[in-house]
């Protein structure tokens, strides 16, 4: 087996603006200029043959294995959230765009003095789906999800982050 070697590079872009002490603006634009390049990557092509003359024989499958370079691109990622201080708690609202696709929400945010953390709660109407975030100073964790039950959840999602 060959070794596997990737490169690549991404520009990120995030605005916030202060509009006054209450209100403030967060736009974050994701891989919005990108190159990942993966090097000696495992490569399979396989060929079913079913003959018609013949159709009780079993398809005969053959392939070909070999390690290419392969160039990964995606789509952008953007979001934007606009959040009204109360002094106590904070109302969001805003907009993800993931995979060319749209996601309106609608929350709140506690901040904690005491644990140094805010605290996240989002509703995601498109897909009838919440958003419960942690945020520390240090690291964070985001939990997404329509339904408690992961045999028969729809949406389901979890984030985990250091920050330096």
């Amino acid at each position: 087996m060959e070794p596997v070697s990737a490169t690549g590079y991404s520009l990120d872009l995030e605005l916030s603006w202060q509009v006054n002490n209450e209100l403030a603006v967060n736009l974050s634009v994701n891989d919005l200029y990108h190159q990942l390049h993966w090097g000696q990557v495992t490569h399979t092509t396989s060929v079913i043959d079913r003959r018609p003359d013949k159709p009780s024989r079993a398809p005969s499958v053959s392939g070909l294995q070999d390690y290419i370079d392969h160039k990964q691109k995606f789509k952008a990622q953007s979001y934007l959230k606009v959040s009204y201080d109360q002094g106590w708690i904070k109302i969001i609202a805003g907009m993800d765009r993931v995979n060319a696709q749209t996601f309106a929400f609608i929350g709140t945010s506690y901040h904690s003095s005491f644990f140094n953390s805010d605290f996240d709660l989002s509703y995601y109407p498109k897909n009838k789906a919440f958003k419960l975030g942690l945020a520390h100073k240090y690291w964070g964790l985001m939990l997404v999800f329509d339904t408690l039950s992961t045999k028969k959840s729809n949406t389901l999602g979890v984030t985990t982050y250091l920050r330096f």
